[in-house]
């Protein structure tokens, strides 16, 4: 486990939508400490969230309920903006809040690279530090870390479930391969 267990009562919510299964993990004061997303079924998911840390259920709470329908509409390709839930950055290095700062600002359906991020975080030239922080991101797509993109317009790596294939299935709903007529290399 990691440090999610130290941050006290955990609540949980798994939603199944058209990108396959998700699930978020928060706090007592609806602070997002985790995201799994793009699992094939619940069980699956559900393992994957208890080795983050001991959670409950909750299933008919408000908050949960329009985090939820984000989630839900997201996958079905609206464009929805994230930015409103707040995620639990008590384990970040200042760098670390800085690059995912930044990286909550890519527009939707836009992508950059590493070298483009860390450039818009302050930081030029350190593009593998970048990396290393989207390759740790607890939040994706609420921290679009599916939007930064390797030298090369190479997709990199991805966490979820079918990995580099589910990033290009989530670039392809935001548009972002068809807008700008990209071709990106697995």
């Amino acid at each position: 486990m990691d440090t999610l267990g130290k941050a006290g009562r955990i609540f949980g919510r798994l939603v199944a939508t058209k990108l396959g299964w998700i699930g978020f993990l928060r706090s007592m004061d609806r602070t997002l400490v985790r995201v799994r997303i793009g699992f094939p079924d619940r069980a699956n998911l559900h393992q994957a969230l208890l080795e983050s840390c001991h959670y409950e259920l909750e299933s008919d709470s408000d908050y949960d309920n329009q985090v939820s329908e984000m989630f839900i509409r997201y996958a079905e390709g609206n464009r929805i903006d994230f930015g409103t839930l707040e995620i639990d950055q008590s384990w970040m290095t200042d760098f670390q809040k800085s690059v995912v700062a930044s990286c909550r600002s890519i527009p939707y359906g836009e992508t950059l690279s590493y070298a483009e991020l860390a450039t818009l975080a302050g930081t030029p030239g350190a593009s593998r530090a970048v990396g290393t922080v989207m390759a740790s991101n607890r939040f994706p797509i609420v921290v679009p870390c599916h939007r930064v993109l390797a030298a090369g317009r190479k997709m990199g790596g991805f966490s979820a479930p079918r990995g580099t294939e589910f990033k290009r299935e989530i670039l392809e709903l935001e548009g972002a391969i068809r807008q700008k007529g990209l071709s990106f290399e697995l």
